[in-house]
């Protein structure tokens, strides 16, 4: 079965008055089939988000990005907005209040997805709005059709920021971090939903998250970002219960569930690496860009980045 969304060897830098000041994205390539759940992995400012816009064609000014992406078996225009864009491709945002604009309703701004991508009439997208309303399972859609963003809750503003993003009927999905603002009960019913409609509509998910435990529940494959680098990635089940990169461990022992009370957190020493710092001229750092989180580096990261050890792991 050919990819949904092929990513091969994408990389971001921003430049500033002709001078490069940071590159976030370091060859990331990733790979998700149709009706396939991949989550994305990783401590803050690893380049989780910034992957999810890339494949829009949504980066922010002086962003610079080379390598390939493919969606859908279309080839994407790097740095310029996305044809798919809202068609083949939606994303949820991680926090709907802010994603929603507060001075129209709801259905004013799925009417208007619709208008702008389908071009269907008033009375067809007036349809389509409360029939994905209805399929998130929101009360009285036409009560949210006509509501603003204040005058709904967290979880229903985030049923119907996926709503909205479904109704020109995507082929991929992106959701960047979509329960990081709910409740633990919330979130559960997001997740719970997110799966549903997959199993319904078939389209793939690109699921950005920092959490371990929800990629354990709802995701096929896992990647795990580092530094602007993909450092290890495979079926879920495999790499949560057998990682292979030392990083990957780190972030599995720092699972509250794997401590007992009064034992202490493991932490990894160091920190993560910046992206990058100083002119153009300067070097970019050698060796694994993971060695200072390691108690003892060993002598070939301090030269080189090494790949995961042993043999690639199964796609699924």
């Amino acid at each position: 079965m050919s990819a949904l969304l092929a990513i091969d060897d994408l990389s971001v830098e921003f430049h500033e008055r002709g001078e490069l000041t940071n590159r976030p994205l370091r060859g990331v390539s990733l790979e998700i089939a149709p009706g396939e759940i991949l989550g994305v992995v990783g401590e803050t400012g690893c380049g989780k988000s910034l992957t999810g816009l890339a494949t829009l064609g949504l980066l922010p000014s002086g962003a610079r990005p080379s390598g390939r992406i493919v969606v859908d078996g279309q080839e994407q225009r790097l740095g310029e907005p996305s044809p798919l864009r809202g068609t083949a491709i939606s994303i949820v945002f991680q926090n709907p209040g802010t994603a929603f604009n507060p001075v129209f309703t709801l259905g004013a701004q799925m009417d208007d997805v619709l208008l702008r991508h389908r071009g269907l009439d008033k009375k067809e997208r007036r349809a389509r709005v409360l029939h994905y309303l209805e399929q998130v399972g929101l009360p009285d859609p036409e009560r949210v059709y006509r509501s603003y963003a204040h005058e709904l809750s967290g979880g229903m503003l985030q049923r119907a920021m996926i709503a909205m993003a479904l109704v020109c009927e995507p082929r991929l999905l992106i959701l960047d971090e979509p329960t990081t603002a709910l409740d633990v009960t919330v979130a559960k019913q997001i997740l719970d939903l997110v799966l549903s409609l997959r199993d319904r509509f078939g389209f793939g998910v690109m699921l950005i998250t920092h959490n371990l435990g929800v990629v354990r529940e709802v995701c096929d494959r896992v990647a795990v970002l580092y530094a602007g680098r993909v450092i290890e990635t495979g079926a879920t089940a495999q790499v949560l219960s057998d990682p292979r990169h030392p990083y990957t461990r780190g972030l599995m022992n720092a699972l509250p569930a794997r401590h007992r009370q009064g034992s202490g957190w493991r932490r990894s020493p160091g920190r993560c690496p910046r992206a990058w710092s100083g002119s153009p001229a300067a070097p970019s750092p050698s060796g694994a860009r993971w060695r200072s989180t390691r108690a003892r580096p060993r002598i070939r990261c301090r030269a080189r980045c090494p790949g995961i050890p042993g043999t690639p792991r199964p796609a699924s």
